[in-house]
């Protein structure tokens, strides 16, 4: 299965493949000009420095922005390496996240749900397979987030790839948003971009959301003082 699928990557990062290079050789380019200039003519080479400097400066925020488009293919590489075979899942792991008002970060909400039945879980990654890709437009995703962490046949450790589920944003509600990552937080450097996948969602509500708040119940149940009878 490829998730994502590589028409989505580049659909997903539009014109940044093209906007990165190009702002790297208009930087080279003043980089260039702006040495040529100063080295030409007679006068002192830091009196034309100084009087080249807009040509410099010119190079430098074009570098700038450059290096902040050339982000995109990071998150190409980090999208490609993501892929692996759902048939290959021999466990998952989830952890349900939440956002507090007095922390700037979110943090875990119980202990995490496991589900080893690979037959249910190789039918439920098939169906990213409809991925699209999705932009947030500057919105922030909503209070709650899903961590789903891979143990593959064969191997002892969780896989560094992670798949981030969200349900909202700042402004709408009811998205079905997925975010391949490699390693275990949510970052930039990290993600291989942002896809929405309403079947997967569909999947993820019927069989691991009822397992996350059945096990989030009876920790409230059993962490509940146990009335004690009065001795008689």
């Amino acid at each position: 299965m490829d998730f994502p699928s590589t028409y989505e990557i580049l659909r997903y990062q539009g014109g940044f493949l093209i906007s990165g290079p190009a702002f790297l050789l208009l930087a080279v380019f003043c980089l260039i000009a702006w040495v040529i200039r100063i080295r030409r003519g007679d006068l002192h080479w830091t009196r034309k420095l100084w009087r080249e400097r807009r040509i410099g400066m010119a190079a430098i925020i074009l570098m700038a922005v450059a290096a902040l488009h050339l982000q995109s293919y990071r998150q190409i590489f980090n999208a490609l390496s993501f892929r692996f075979d759902p048939s290959e899942i021999s466990a998952i792991r989830v952890t349900k996240y939440t956002l507090y008002d007095t922390e700037p970060y979110r943090r875990p909400v119980g202990e995490p749900v496991l589900v080893s039945d690979t037959a249910l879980i190789e039918a439920g990654f098939r169906k990213l397979a409809d991925a699209k890709s999705f932009h947030t437009n500057h919105e922030s995703y909503g209070r709650e987030a899903f961590r789903i962490e891979f143990k593959l046949k064969g191997a002892e450790q969780y896989s560094d790839r992670t798949l981030w589920l969200y349900d909202e944003t700042s402004k709408h509600i009811n998205v079905d948003v997925v975010v391949p990552v490699i390693g275990p937080q949510n970052l930039p450097t990290r993600s291989g971009g942002e896809y929405s996948s309403t079947e997967f969602h569909k999947w993820f509500d019927c069989v691991v959301r009822p397992k996350l708040l059945n096990h989030v119940l009876d920790s409230s149940a059993n962490s509940q003082p146990q009335a004690t009878r009065p001795a008689d």
